[in-house]
């Protein structure tokens, strides 16, 4: 018979495995493309994110993405694009010239009409097939910097650009 001073951690512990457990389901079965992305709700519509986006990478050239490789071969540009899975995703991609490294994102809106946008991946380099998933393949701290070097370079502006034009119309 197992004495009540052993209940308690044994308790503990079954209780914290079955939240893991728990979680690890919860991801499994999420709905979506990419479970992991980080999801920002954006306090404007998709066609006015889609916008500001691509007045965004037309001021600040320097994230856009230059001419890509797939081991090693020349492969063109790194187009923005609708996704194939047959939602209205659309794929955006941003570049950070200091570091070689290649965003991924998402922009979609949801059924109230806002728009999200997502950060999915960081791709290491120009030669595309080396991507890493934000909130899954990066340690906690590296994680943390990554996703607020994105939200400095590239949220905060859209965000500001989109409040400006919204503050821009109500005078």
């Amino acid at each position: 018979m197992i004495s009540n001073q052993r209940k308690i951690p044994i308790g503990i512990l079954v209780g914290i495995l079955t939240v893991f457990a728990f979680y690890q389901l919860g991801i499994a079965f999420s709905p979506g493309t990419n479970p992991f992305a980080e999801v920002y709700e954006i306090n404007s519509t998709y066609d006015e994110l889609h916008l500001a986006i691509e007045k965004f990478k037309e001021t600040h050239t320097e994230f856009v993405v230059p001419p890509v490789f797939i081991n090693g071969t020349p492969a063109g540009k790194l187009c923005d694009k609708i996704s194939s899975e047959g939602f209205r995703y659309f794929y955006v991609y941003f570049y950070y010239k200091k570091e070689n490294k290649i965003v991924c994102t998402t922009i979609n809106s949801d059924f109230e009409g806002k728009a999200k946008l997502r950060f999915i991946a960081i791709n290491n380099g120009l030669n595309l097939g080396n991507w890493k998933d934000v909130n899954d393949d990066f340690g906690f701290f590296e994680n943390r910097k990554i996703k607020r070097q994105f939200e400095q370079r590239i949220l905060d502006p859209l965000v500001l650009s989109l409040e400006q034009k919204t503050a821009g119309n109500r005078r």
